[in-house]
């Protein structure tokens, strides 16, 4: 057992940690309207989209693979967040080089995708394998501090925007993920269950689908994040729709971080009572009731308590889905099966992302989240049965 100093000095480089990156993802929101104040148009937008989600599935998939392998997450985050601070000045110096889907910025944001998303799930799952060896790293208190810092991140962001333009998100984006990579170096690597560099074979990767119970999973993620993945490309045209300027959209992401922080407080607590599965499935549930109510959306003003709402509800459903992934993954592929949550995510955002635009320029945008609504509890529904025939074959 490690002892109360070291635990102490790990708690707050973790939280130190996952503030700085609070404040990073608050500056990655806007990918969406840039493109869009770039004069391109909704299908345009959708096809960058799905395209990003593209590189998103296979980013995940190699960054889990080199973690296991190496035995190391730290030299995989660092190299992600290089990857961020080179490219991310890269997208507004760009945006001047070409023209419709031949400008360079909307692809070289497509690039950047194969760093930035992968580099957050990769400090979470750090911190749920760093808690193996310091069991009083509580995730849900930590990660308090990242919804703490994207809430403050999101207005300082939508301030910022309104009076520099949408090209300031991704230089703060490149410093802010260079703080990222100052404020973990303290942090404790995971040493490998065994010493030496592993082979791929060494990995039985073919207990990923040969497992019901997570393949069952994996799927799930897919199916349920199928219709919202593709909601920071939506929310602005639903703010044309509804009279909005697109600092809601800052001020959505903000108010969800702040309503997220106590429910991370009681996180932990609500799991261990309920189970995983049970608060996850609940937690999937709400979501999509957020669907139908963005699908109703009148006015505005309803976008911050819709945001409170939301925001605790993700951060508890993201906590699940951690967990879950962890509880179900074999030994040696911890890393890999985090990662695919990730790339089940990106998956989503494919297809969202394309249908989303073909959606938005037929029909306008409101068809597409009662679409959504309807996909979510399907989701669900199939998940619940999938289970309850394992459990029932137990």
């Amino acid at each position: 057992m490690a002892d109360q100093k070291t635990v102490q000095k790990h708690k707050i480089s973790f939280r130190i940690a996952h503030f700085a990156m609070g404040f990073f993802v608050s500056s990655t929101v806007y990918a969406s309207p840039y493109l869009k104040s770039l004069g391109l148009s909704s299908a345009e937008v959708g096809l960058f989209t799905s395209l990003r989600s593209v590189v998103g599935i296979v980013a995940p998939i190699i960054w889990g693979l080199a973690c296991d392998k190496k035995g190391s997450i730290k030299k995989v985050f660092y190299f992600c967040l290089i990857g961020i601070i080179l490219l991310f000045p890269m997208v507004p110096s760009t945006a001047r080089i070409g023209a419709g889907i031949m400008m360079l910025a909307p692809w070289v944001t497509v690039f950047i995708r194969f760093f930035y998303r992968p580099a957050s799930f990769l400090l979470s799952n750090w911190l749920v394998q760093s808690q193996k060896k310091y069991p009083d790293l509580v995730m849900g208190k930590i990660r308090i501090y990242s919804s703490f810092a994207s809430f403050v991140g999101g207005i300082m962001f939508s301030r910022l925007v309104e009076k520099s333009g949408l090209n300031i998100t991704y230089y703060l984006g490149a410093v802010l993920a260079l703080i990222v990579l100052l404020t973990s170096m303290s942090l404790p690597d995971i040493e490998p269950d065994e010493k030496g560099t592993k082979t791929f074979k060494d990995l039985h990767l073919e207990m990923l689908v040969k497992d019901p119970a997570l393949f069952s999973f994996v799927i799930f993620m897919v199916c349920a994040f199928l219709p919202s993945a593709a909601s920071t490309m939506t929310l602005p045209y639903l703010l044309d729709d509804i009279g909005g300027s697109i600092k809601y959209i800052s001020y959505f992401t903000a108010f969800s971080a702040l309503f997220g922080i106590p429910m991370l407080f009681f996180a932990d607590k609500i799991i261990k009572r309920f189970s995983v599965s049970r608060v996850m499935i609940v937690t999937v549930l709400v979501y999509g009731l957020g669907e139908l109510a963005f699908a109703v959306l009148k006015s505005p003003s309803l976008i911050i308590p819709m945001a409170a709402v939301i925001g605790a509800d993700s951060s508890l459903m993201n906590l699940c889905f951690i967990y879950y992934g962890v509880e179900k993954a074999p030994s040696e592929l911890k890393n890999t099966v985090q990662m695919l949550i990730s790339t089940a995510l990106a998956c989503a955002s494919i297809v969202a992302g394309t249908v989303a635009g073909m959606m938005i320029d037929t029909s306008g945008v409101r068809p597409y989240y009662f679409v959504s609504f309807g996909l979510v509890f399907v989701a669900v529904l199939l998940f619940v049965l999938i289970n309850c025939y394992l459990i029932k074959e137990q």
